[in-house]
């Protein structure tokens, strides 16, 4: 097999395509017949430093961008360097290798395997490592060396090429995010769409069509969980502003020492750190519109600073003398009761009056049931889309009927959560949901007679969870729908759970 041929081809699969992963899949495939090869590892390392950063790895699955750092020992240290110095080297019992040693534990590699690996300099004190590994005792002889080294400028430049192609991808995935996030705290989410806006949320959407033109005030009152937001949305897109900002503000997530600043913005000088001018939530969403969701959580100090502005739609920036006049609709929504919360006078009734111009109740889960089935469809889709996957799920028969048979405390949202949850834990097969119940909060009405499913501790729920995402990402923790991707936590965090619960990393590559 000509792997001069054979190279040449894969740099014009590279430098004609942006997808890493499929340019990484054809490295794979075109070094395979050249030598043994179940894994191939990219990763660069700092000669000042003891990490090495993996960034790339290809098997027989396919290619994957990683970003892992692992820290080595003084011994790796040593060998390392004189893989740079040598740029090439055969390991033969990797028992002796400090680098082979650390890296089967760290990756969790429990039965013997060959390496190569080859040093690239990518300039300064940072070189490339490829790593090429088997499975097996002695897969690699001084012929594959020598392969190696005959084409190693062939290939040294395709791990640039990679490597470039990878910063190109991850900084086009960060710009969509930003971007994505932008439009969506804007108020202008691309296909946004109100589920069930026929069926069961029919009476809420004709409220909002004769509402939407106006600019009075509206308060949507609703379950934690049904979708106040989305309905906000909609009211706004629906509205003479709609080419304006929405901007979406959770008054329990501020703490009262910052509402002010944030609402209201604040001038340079104002207080310490404030080294520059800044437009708060109102300003902001002038010409448009201000969602104050959970606008109950407000303090009653708060209250008052927030009704001095809906009274004129006046404001002034804190450490700032000058009155400002904002053009902003108001929408807010709660979950709470709050005349009740008047009675209590924990909540202005004056406030109240200002907001409660045209309320909306929008109905929970249970209420309207009817549309789960287009919910199912909804989400099923959006969570496919979410997590690149190559499938669109598929649900059993029954799956339906044992969805509208829970009464959904969470509402839409931990609806939305339990499917992305079957996605993760059964993949391809048909999805169903026979034991929703048994994760019902104590007390709901909708718990069975049954025995009672036993009661698991925080750890052995998290150590369950993080087991099956992590069997999904086929042990991938960093990188675009890598495990602490799907589970929305910094990569280091969920190493550190991991540690602290005893869960290791098991990779599943395919052997020849």
């Amino acid at each position: 097999m000509d792997s001069n041929r054979l190279l040449q081809g894969v740099t014009h699969s590279i430098m004609s395509s942006l997808d890493i992963e499929q340019s990484l899949r054809d490295l794979f495939q075109y070094l395979r017949p050249c030598f043994p090869l179940d894994q191939l590892t990219i990763g660069i390392v700092d000669r000042r430093q003891i990490t090495i950063r993996y960034m790339l790895e290809a098997d027989t699955n396919g290619g994957r961008i990683i970003d892992e750092y692992v820290e080595y020992s003084d011994d790796v240290v040593q060998e390392g360097l004189e893989i740079y110095r040598d740029r090439f080297k055969l390991f033969g019992d990797w028992r002796k290798s400090p680098i082979c040693r650390e890296q089967a534990a760290y990756f969790g590699i429990d039965r013997p395997f060959s390496t190569m690996s080859m040093a690239i300099d990518i300039g300064g004190p940072l070189y490339s490592v490829l790593g090429i590994m088997a499975f097996g005792e002695q897969q690699y002889q001084a012929t594959h060396l020598a392969i190696l080294k005959k084409d190693a400028t062939l290939i040294s430049n395709q791990v640039v090429n990679l490597l470039h192609l990878r910063e190109i991808t991850l900084s086009n995935e960060r710009l969509a995010s930003e971007n994505k996030d932008l439009w969506k705290r804007l108020g202008f989410e691309p296909g946004h769409m109100v589920v069930g806006s026929n069926l069961g949320l029919k009476e809420v959407m004709r409220s909002v069509k004769k509402v939407a033109p106006l600019d009075s005030p509206v308060l949507l009152i609703g379950e934690t969980g049904v979708g106040k937001e989305v309905i906000a949305k909609a009211i706004h897109n629906a509205s003479e502003r709609a080419d304006g900002p929405m901007i979406s503000v959770n008054c329990g997530a501020i703490p009262e020492t910052l509402l002010e600043s944030e609402l209201f913005g604040f001038d340079k000088g104002a207080f310490t750190n404030a080294t520059h001018q800044k437009m708060g939530y109102f300003e902001r969403a002038s010409n448009g519109t201000i969602f104050l969701d959970e606008i109950a959580e407000l303090s009653l100090q708060a209250q008052v600073k927030l009704l001095r502005v809906l009274q004129d739609m006046k404001l002034e920036r804190v450490g700032g003398n000058q009155t400002i006049t904002v053009n902003t609709r108001i929408l807010a929504a709660t979950n709470r009761d709050l005349p009740s919360m008047i009675r209590e006078r924990r909540f202005r009734e004056d406030l109240w009056f200002r907001l409660n111009v045209f309320p909306i109740r929008i109905p929970p889960l249970k209420e309207r049931k009817q549309d789960i089935p287009e919910l199912l469809r909804h989400f099923a889709s959006q969570k496919a889309k979410e997590m690149n996957l190559k499938f669109l799920p598929r649900f059993a028969p029954e799956a339906t009927r044992q969805l509208q048979d829970y009464d959904w405390p969470g509402n839409v949202r931990e609806l939305q959560n339990v499917i992305e949850r079957a996605i993760i834990t059964h993949g391809e097969a048909l999805l169903s949901f026979p034991n929703l119940n048994d994760h019902a909060p104590q007390g709901e009405s909708n718990a069975t007679d049954g025995p009672a499913a036993p009661i698991l501790t925080m750890d052995e729920v998290a150590t369950h969870h993080i087991r099956r995402t992590l069997e999904y990402t086929n042990g991938r923790i960093e990188g675009l729908r890598g495990a602490a991707d799907l589970l929305a936590m910094k990569p280091s965090t969920l190493r550190g759970r991991m540690r602290k619960l005893g869960i290791r990393v098991e990779r599943k590559v395919a052997t020849r």
